[in-house]
């Protein structure tokens, strides 16, 4: 018999009777409410006049530094305490993505204009870069050490060479 579960549902999710059920019902209206709230948010702002400044994007950057910050050190935390070597690289990700973002904060702040070596228009277009280009490179080697030892928690030595466990 196979099992079937409900859209938006983990596997086997469904199979715990209402509970489940509800859970996958609040789950369905979330995804429902944030893609609403979004929809009016680019219609409200579509006609919008405003313009941002340097200092709102300090604050942003500045923002999206620590938040950053705080993942990593989130999921470093996770990773002393269940020893998963995908969360190390996760943590590793996001704290390396707080820095080069706190970097390029600096760089495009009015404040650190006069204290630069190089002018900030030389600076800014590729540090803005450098910390995606890092998380997205760390994002990938932790899928690669994830899929790997996934792979070699099913495989066994067998008359030496490896083969797959049946």
């Amino acid at each position: 018999m196979a099992s079937t579960t409900a859209p938006f549902c983990r596997p086997g999710e469904n199979a715990g009777g209402e509970a489940a059920v509800l859970v996958c019902r609040r789950r369905i209206l979330s995804y429902a409410g944030l893609i609403a709230a979004l929809v009016a948010t680019v219609c409200l702002l579509t006609g919008s006049a405003w313009k941002g400044n340097t200092a709102l994007h300090t604050i942003m950057e500045v923002t999206g530094t620590l938040m950053a910050m705080i993942i990593g050190v989130i999921a470093l935390v996770r990773f002393y305490t269940h020893k998963d070597n995908t969360l190390l690289f996760i943590g590793t990700g996001f704290i390396g993505t707080a820095l080069l973002d706190g970097y390029h904060s600096v760089v495009t702040s009015s404040f650190f204009n006069q204290l630069l070596p190089s002018p900030p228009p030389s600076l800014i277009p590729w540090s803005w870069n450098a910390s995606r280009t890092f998380l997205a490179v760390l994002m990938c080697l932790s899928w690669w050490v994830w899929r790997w030892g996934h792979r070699a928690a099913t495989r066994q030595w067998r008359c030496g060479r490896w083969s797959s466990r049946r």
